[in-house]
């Protein structure tokens, strides 16, 4: 018995020694694993700094402007003032103009035995803007701002300048680019109104704007550019031809001054030789300059009530493909023209008292062009001198539609030329004189003997300049 006892004795310390081993082991373990737990939080954390929201805001920008997309930093604190962090960041979102590509800032805190971890996530929506190419704040540079808008055809855009002494208020930024909008010409033709926020912070001045477009206008980019007289001249023909209700142009006035504009316009208008100048009741114009001469000029034909135009173009058009005109060189095509013209065509008369009187509509405004002479068979001298106008372009002859007086009555003829010497051509009075000779490559000195006198606002193309036409 007392032998069993001992050994229950010894079994018993043998489980407590194997107990508080196993005890022993765990704790070492434990203690071996919460030292390696710390330690990784310690170098998680990093080294610690005492709260600062300065601190925060120059460090957020540095990692802004380095394109970092997160970022922690340790305070020695056990809790953070949110709402003071929080104006922080704001200024942050406010600042993110000048940065221009910053969509946000979110931020998530933790804390670890005294210390506070806080890590902050920049959402950017842009690519970086390099602030030394900010331009530095003038009236001028806002201008340009607002200009290359327009050319690009943004509809929203954020205006950035460097602060300076000629910027003291938000008054004062609101004022000058209220100012601004009122000059700019692409704003006045392009916008029906718009929206802005303007700032001013310590470092920079800032205007978010949202433009409310008008529908049915091209974009500024998109306007074609006129450099000079003939450029225009020879864009202004072509767009009336293919059948255009308004012309658009841009231009500055030291390239194109716009005295010269209503003499290209309307001279390109008469020189439509397919009808749609005369089917048009009148040609209007918009013009919006700015003060330093930079313009924007909408020329439009007004087809109110010629509902029915196309359908009088194309009987034109079709009667030209069904004309054929001989001869090997241009004087025997120009010949072989006017020879047609007088055969097919009759002056008329009634049609020319109507006009005078003002007794005329819609329905016979088509026969003073080239519909009446060459469709109908009967016209006034506009219609002449569109019918043949159009045929000479028809097979690529020079030709001019001049308009002028005779003996101070209205008339119109034209101008041709013939191995680069000018000639002047007048198809109506060759057809109601007893001497159409006389009226058919007239020289400057017999044109003039007639008493021909050209309207002195008309524009004259360089090729007819060079070969002498003057309208003075």
């Amino acid at each position: 018995m007392e032998t069993t006892r001992r050994r229950h004795k010894k079994r018993k310390k043998s489980i407590g020694r194997l107990f508080l081993l196993l005890l022993l082991l765990f704790g070492i373990i434990y203690g071996a694993k919460t030292i390696t737990e710390n330690e990784d939080i310690m170098k998680y954390i990093g080294e610690a700094v005492p709260y600062d929201e300065e601190l925060i805001h120059e460090t957020a920008l540095l990692a802004a402007e380095s394109g970092k997309s997160e970022f922690s930093m340790t305070f020695e604190t056990k809790a953070i003032d949110e709402e003071a962090l929080s104006t922080c960041l704001g200024r942050l979102l406010s600042e993110r103009y000048s940065l221009s590509h910053i969509g946000s800032f979110s931020w998530s805190s933790r804390n670890f035995f005294n210390r506070t971890v806080i890590d902050f996530t920049i959402h950017y929506d842009g690519e970086k803007q390099d602030l030394s190419q900010i331009p530095e704040y003038s009236f001028a540079a806002l201008e340009e701002a607002i200009y290359n808008s327009f050319l690009s055809g943004e509809e929203e855009a954020v205006y950035v300048f460097r602060r300076n002494s000629r910027i003291e208020s938000e008054e004062q930024l609101t004022d000058d680019f209220i100012r601004a909008l009122k000059n700019s010409p692409e704003y006045n033709f392009r916008c029906d109104h718009c929206s802005h926020i303007d700032r001013l912070y310590e470092d920079y001045a800032v205007i978010r704007v949202t433009y409310s477009l008008t529908e049915g206008l091209p974009n500024i980019g998109d306007v074609f550019e006129a450099t000079d007289a003939e450029q225009l001249w020879h864009y202004a023909r072509e767009a009336f031809e293919t059948g255009l209700e308004t012309v658009i142009i841009r231009s500055e006035e030291k390239m194109l001054p716009q005295d010269q504009l209503d003499s290209i316009f309307i001279s390109a208008y008469y020189n439509d030789a397919e009808d749609i100048a005369v089917l048009s009741n009148n040609i209007g114009h918009s013009i919006y300059v700015n003060d330093s001469g930079r313009y924007i000029a909408a020329y439009r034909l007004d087809f109110t009530g010629a509902e029915d135009y196309e359908e009088y173009c194309l009987a034109t058009e079709e009667k030209l493909d069904s004309i054929v005109i001989t001869g090997k060189t241009p004087a025997e095509k120009y010949r072989a023209i006017f020879d047609y013209i007088l055969e097919n065509c009759v002056y008329d008369d009634q049609l020319r008292d109507d006009i005078l009187s003002e007794n005329i509509g819609y329905e016979v405004l088509h026969y003073r062009g080239a519909y009446g002479a060459l469709v109908r068979g009967e016209t006034i001298c506009s219609g002449y001198a569109s019918a043949f106008k159009a045929l000479c372009d028809r097979y690529s002859l020079p030709c001019l539609v001049v308009t002028g007086v005779v003996e101070n009555v209205a008339h119109v003829w034209n101008a041709v030329l013939v191995d680069g010497k000018l000639y002047y051509v007048d198809a109506t009075f060759a057809d109601t004189s007893r001497t159409p000779e006389r009226y058919y490559m007239m020289t400057e000195a017999q044109y003039r003997n007639v008493g021909y006198i050209p309207d002195d606002w008309q524009y004259v193309p360089q090729l007819f300049r060079e070969a002498g036409l003057t309208v003075s």
